[in-house]
């Protein structure tokens, strides 16, 4: 990651890697055979984060509404704590995994799962679940870029997003 993170994805080599993390180039190679690989894997190891986090932010006896609050504080929270890691994937949304997946693709279903939960209660409109989660992780994803570009207010940035999404899918 901190290579990535200071020279860019197209100047990293598998041995500058190697190098950071006193290993040899073919330890690299055994585990993943180009830079996209290891991308992938980053950008796996962190989605599974971000399902978790979503998860955890979910379960709860309260109100729909306020438990997409709770999400989007969560992601927040985490997006500050993985601030390094997400300026690298930002840069490189679009590498597509062997199996055909999109990174986001695992947090959008599992934000899909929520909204369809809380519409099956009542609490969120009517829509394609599958459609509101994408616009959701949009909303989330577009202030997580902004704030990486800019730095603006952590918590500013967290009440209107989570004014948007509530706009967007609560009734």
């Amino acid at each position: 990651m901190r290579c990535f993170a200071a020279d860019g994805f197209e100047a990293v080599s598998i041995a500058g890697i190697a190098r950071e993390a006193g290993i040899a180039v073919g330890t690299v190679y055994r585990f993943y055979p180009n830079k996209i690989a290891l991308l992938r894997a980053m950008h796996d190891a962190l989605e599974v984060e971000f399902v978790a986090c979503i998860e955890r932010a979910w379960i709860s006896e309260a109100p729909h509404a306020d438990r997409l609050d709770a999400v989007c504080a969560a992601l927040f929270e985490l997006m500050d704590a993985r601030r390094a890691e997400l300026h690298v994937l930002s840069m490189t949304t679009d590498v597509v995994h062997k199996d055909g997946r999109l990174p986001g693709d695992r947090v959008r279903a599992g934000i899909a799962v929520n909204i369809a939960e809380a519409q099956a209660a009542g609490a969120f409109r009517d829509g394609d679940p599958n459609l509101l989660a994408a616009m959701a992780h949009g909303t989330v994803e577009g202030a997580m870029r902004h704030w990486l570009r800019t730095g603006a207010d952590h918590e500013a940035m967290l009440r209107e997003t989570a004014a948007m999404l509530r706009g967007g899918v609560v009734l």
